[in-house]
Formats: C-alpha cells, structure tokens, sequence
C-alpha cells in the first residue's frame, strides 16, 4: 500500500504543475509566469513564445530538467554551460546539443 503522505506530495505537486501551466497558457509571452513554470516543470519550456525560449535565464532555470534542453532557442544550445547543465541532469540530453559542441574535444571531456 502507499502511504497517504506520498499520495498527498503527488497531488500537491501535481496541482502545482497544473497551475503554472496554467499561467503559461495563459500569457505565454509573460518572464514571470514563464520562471514559474519551469521552476516547477522545466519541460514548461515546450509551450513559451520563442523570445523566451531564446532567455538564458528561463532556459537554465527550466534546466533543472536536462530534457527540457530540446525545447530551448537554438543559440541557447550551443552555449556550453547550458548544454552542461542538461547533461547534469540527464545525460539524455546530449542528443539535444549542437554538433558543434558534441565535436569539441574538451566539452566531450566535460560532459562525461
């Protein structure tokens, strides 16, 4: 049997998800909401306008998930620390890199 907290942690966390979703759908143009969201699911990133998916400050934050990196502004993948701070998180993500990162010698050595 689940325990009732866990049950209670997965409801709360899924009401979460769904109200900053809710505020993207909202005003998909709005920073704010967009920190937000994908400080809660950073795969919120998927549903911004282009200019803030082009955000560093968006794109790393919604970086807490690596695969989140897919939806992010080309120019956003090529930056290394970006593309780091995916592959931290899910070494998944390095699909999701440029060639141009993933053919450089010591970003490959970072990376793994």
């Amino acid at each position: 049997a689940i325990p009732k907290s866990c049950c209670a942690m997965a409801e709360k966390a899924l009401k979460g998800l769904h109200a900053s979703i809710d505020l993207v759908i909202k005003d998909p143009a709005r920073k704010d909401y967009a920190l937000k969201a994908v400080a809660v699911h950073g795969r919120a990133l998927q549903f911004l306008t282009p200019q803030l998916r082009a955000d560093k400050e968006v794109v790393s934050k919604a970086l807490s998930d690596g695969w989140a990196l897919q939806w992010a502004d080309q120019e956003c993948r090529k930056d290394k620390e970006l593309v780091l701070r995916a592959v931290k998180k899910d070494v998944g993500s390095l699909q999701f890199a440029p060639q141009e990162l993933l053919s450089n010698k010591d970003f490959a050595m970072e990376a793994i």
